[in-house]
Parts: C-alpha cells; sequence; structure tokens
C-alpha cells in the first residue's frame, strides 16, 4: 500500500571516481571476515564485559 514508506533518490557524480580509489572494497572485506562466538559478539556489542 506505501504507507509510511519512504523513497530517496542518489545521483553519484564524476568526483566519486577519486573517493572510489582511496576506498577499501567491500569484496575485501568480504573476502576478509571473521565468524564470532556467541561470547565475542557480546563483548562486541557491548552486551557484556569482557568474557
Amino acid at each position: 500500500s506505501g504507507a509510511g514508506s519512504d523513497s530517496f533518490s542518489i545521483v553519484v557524480k564524476e568526483p566519486i571516481l577519486e573517493k572510489r580509489k582511496n576506498a577499501i572494497p567491500l569484496k575485501k572485506y568480504i573476502e576478509n571476515k571473521e565468524y564470532l562466538g556467541y561470547g565475542q559478539y557480546t563483548v562486541h556489542k557491548n552486551l557484556l564485559k569482557g568474557l
């Protein structure tokens, strides 16, 4: 129905190409992912103080 929904239009211009040179590609983050156990996750999210 669209009730309560928002939409955005984003226009990307040429200067983005210069910014991309300095950014780490998403693919690199995915390749270097590390899995966390539940204890590590809770500490990382500040749900618990160090286990």
